[in-house]
């Protein structure tokens, strides 16, 4: 008995072809890691800027620190999906 083969037309494969899931998935992980790692440095270097101000005082004036703390650690739980 002869083996039977078919032949595929590649001439309408209608514009697209196979991947794998990781393939999809790791670009799109990576790309939202480090959209969030720039909003987190963005977030947080320029309160360390300000800290390093003037490193010659002793003391650094922070009126209202309390409500300004929460704030920054709000957007930084916004920042981070929590």
């Amino acid at each position: 008995m002869a083996k039977q083969t078919t032949q595929i037309d590649d001439t309408n494969d209608f514009g697209f072809t196979s991947t794998t899931l990781d393939e999809i998935v790791a670009p799109i992980v990576t790309n939202k890691a480090n959209d969030t790692v720039d909003k987190l440095l963005n977030a947080i270097m320029p309160l360390l800027d300000n800290l390093a101000k003037n490193p010659e005082k002793d003391m650094i004036h922070w009126p209202n620190r309390k409500e300004k703390i929460e704030a920054f650690r709000k957007n930084l739980l916004t920042i981070a999906g929590k």
